[in-house]
């Protein structure tokens, strides 16, 4: 059997399937790609995690995902904490880092 017809025949049992890609939806986040946005390897991401200090991800499956409007919260908090906003009035929920 060729590689052509090998191809073929995997991408009809994906069909057959009904495959669908390992790729998060765009309103999820991996772990790996939330580190490298706050510029801190996985590792220190996760020892984060477990203190508290980063909201927990979605288990989808068996990979951790951000939503990304988590992520986004996240990122405005600690941008008006290193701004010196913290306590301002702009703050609705009240909440500290």
């Amino acid at each position: 059997m060729s590689r052509k017809d090998r191809d073929r025949d995997r991408e009809f049992e994906k069909a057959r399937r009904g495959y669908q890609p390992s790729r998060p939806p765009a309103e999820f986040m991996p772990l790996s790609r939330v580190a490298a946005l706050l510029g801190v390897c996985t590792r220190t991401l996760r020892r984060m995690i477990q203190r508290g200090q980063f909201p927990v991800p979605v288990a989808l499956g068996r990979r951790k995902l951000v939503p990304r409007a988590v992520y986004d919260d996240f990122a405005n908090r600690l941008a008006r904490r290193s701004c010196g906003w913290e306590g301002s009035d702009d703050d609705a929920a009240g909440e500290n880092l």
